[in-house]
């Protein structure tokens, strides 16, 4: 008879603290980072020897062997390489918005000295004898001409 009231006793106990798992479960519930707990239980295994041993016959009880963290690997690796890629897409994003503000700022930019070289070339088609237009010319050209190596310095490090 003590041998069903030792297994009955082992089974109290190793629920009883089941039961404690759980509880931390449930009050870490909405804790960031906090993982469920899932308690191990194992059956005991047979401890009498001689003749009234039962050799490896199943039925001496349970006992709790380990709490371990109950998470999903695969989830866990699939976060965390999205969200190497979320870091690397981001960089790559505030690089491409430093080209873009390099490439379209408010004042001079690449196509504001396209035009005005041009409109210098136009005005120097319409009178070529002008010495004015010829220095225009020239002198959008090279600002044309710096705007780009500007520009081109900048896209290199980006």
């Amino acid at each position: 008879m003590s041998g069903i009231l030792d297994i009955a006793l082992s089974g109290i106990q190793a629920y009883r603290q089941s039961l404690v798992v759980a509880g931390e479960n449930l009050s870490n519930a909405n804790t960031d980072g906090y993982h469920r707990r899932v308690a191990k239980l194992e059956e005991l295994p047979s401890i009498s020897s001689g003749i009234e041993s039962v050799g490896k016959k199943s039925g001496f009880g349970v006992r709790v062997v380990d709490v371990e963290r109950a998470f999903d690997e695969f989830l866990a690796a699939d976060e965390r390489r999205a969200q190497s890629n979320f870091s690397r897409f981001e960089s790559y994003a505030s690089s491409l918005q430093r080209l873009e503000n390099m490439l379209m700022p408010v004042g001079q930019n690449v196509s504001t000295a396209l035009t005005d070289f041009f409109n210098a070339l136009q005005e120097l088609t319409d009178d070529p004898a002008s010495l004015a237009a010829r220095e225009i010319v020239i002198e959008r050209g090279e600002t044309l001409s710096s705007v780009m190596r500007t520009t081109a310095g900048h896209a290199d490090t980006t």
